[in-house]
């Protein structure tokens, strides 16, 4: 339907007009889909479990979060901020996923992101075992360098580096 209409478009305007105009729409809104999707999948007190210990519900509500979007952009983004009850129940429409927000105190306790705080996630990229929690580049990096300090700080005295 999208390729058909673009045709159209193309035969009503030129083919250079309409993808002059186009493309950039295009551009914009899939950059905006990848990020509204990594933002509510990515933040700092994420859940991440082993097959083992993993739970569904509690990944669906502490796995992605609530994105406290202005009320606009709740309505621009179809909802999209209340995307963990999509993980618990996919089949509820997007415009019953508010009054479903607001009838269970349990799906109100997902992990909570407002448009200023998701800006801060973006740099994190990596599972930090230790320290439970999405971490970024350069929090890795650091941990590296304090470890080979500490490695290094308790060979110091001993002629053989090899095997401290």
């Amino acid at each position: 339907m999208l390729l058909s209409t673009l045709v159209v478009l193309a035969f009503a305007v030129g083919w250079k007009t309409a993808f002059i105009v186009h493309l950039p729409i295009v551009l914009i809104a899939g950059a905006l889909g990848v990020w509204l999707f990594y933002v509510q999948h990515t933040f700092e007190n994420a859940y991440w479990a082993t097959q083992k210990e993993w739970n569904s519900e509690e990944a669906a509500v502490r796995g992605g979060s609530y994105y406290d979007l202005p009320r606009w952009l709740h309505w621009f983004t179809g909802n999209i901020g209340y995307h963990h009850i999509h993980h618990l129940a996919s089949r509820i429409p997007n415009y019953r996923l508010r009054e479903a927000f607001q009838s269970h105190p349990a799906l109100q306790q997902a992990p909570r992101l407002t448009l200023w705080s998701s800006f801060k996630s973006a740099r994190l990229k990596l599972w930090d075992e230790n320290l439970q929690r999405m971490v970024g580049f350069p929090s890795v990096h650091r941990n590296a360098r304090v470890r080979m300090l500490a490695v290094a700080g308790s060979c110091r005295g001993r002629p053989d580096w090899v095997g401290c």
